[in-house]
């Protein structure tokens, strides 16, 4: 599979980088500067759970951030926590002022890269992989807002990349196949020469195979393998694995 990639693009989140903590926890420790405080021992565990169902509820009622519904990135997750906050137990009415005040900064606060963990494995393999395999156009695949730029920059591994797809920007957004074209129509390349890797077979899997272009899923549990129409040799557990099979191919290939 890698002897004939010319373009390698990552999936962001749960792939390069994560959260830094539970996203209950950022939510509530924002919140209680506006005089919002935990309603039970359990407010972060259940903020957890509410933002995981409303992002996913949100995300297919107002795809992409709500581009197409002319919502402002910051307004679609400025819904979208208040909605978290309302499911577990804050009133949208009397509290509106306050989880206005607190949406609006967390979409801030969310906006740099201290707030996010680079996967340990990461910059070592982007490094490697610059070095060792010049001739491979590197870029970002993501279904992502207007802050990705600066989340990388903070990290310090936006260089490393050639190209930047963000959905947002794109107007394009995963699964939609069209949001893979779209990468290969700009940077030029066929559907043999592209590898796209990422941790979600919906959005980074399926659409890829689509358009016969190459996929792999990092899972440590390896059990997306078992997921009907998912070759288990498209399975790698981590980046270090991924990192060990691309570079002795490339070893292989002088």
């Amino acid at each position: 599979m890698f002897k004939s990639i010319r373009l390698l693009s990552f999936d962001i989140t749960k792939t390069l980088i994560t959260t830094s903590n539970e996203i209950g926890a950022e939510f509530m420790k924002i919140a209680s500067k506006y005089g919002l405080s935990p309603k039970s021992d359990d407010t972060v565990a259940r903020l957890n759970e509410s933002f995981a169902s409303n992002f996913k509820r949100l995300n297919q009622e107002l795809p992409n951030f709500g581009l197409k519904s002319n919502l402002t990135s910051v307004e679609w997750w400025s819904r979208l926590i208040q909605l978290s906050f309302a499911d577990v137990g804050y009133n949208e009415t009397s509290d509106r002022q306050k989880l206005e005040q607190a949406s609006q900064q967390l979409y801030k606060y969310f906006s740099r890269g201290n707030l996010w963990h680079l996967n340990p494995d990461a910059r070592e393999l982007l490094s490697e992989l610059r070095k060792q395999k010049p001739e491979i156009t590197l870029a970002v695949a993501s279904n992502f807002d207007e802050r990705l730029e600066t989340i990388l920059r903070d990290l310090d591994i936006r260089h490393f990349f050639n190209f930047m797809f963000v959905s947002r920007q794109c107007g394009l957004a995963k699964p939609d196949p069209e949001f893979f074209q779209h990468i290969l129509k700009t940077v030029e390349v066929g559907p043999n020469e592209y590898l796209h890797i990422g941790d979600d077979v919906e959005n980074d899997y399926f659409p890829v195979k689509k358009i016969r272009a190459n996929a792999l899923i990092m899972d440590p549990t390896m059990e997306a393998s078992e997921i009907t129409g998912v070759d288990p040799n498209d399975v790698v557990p981590n980046l270090k694995y991924f990192q060990k099979l691309i570079l002795t191919q490339q070893d292989e290939k002088k």
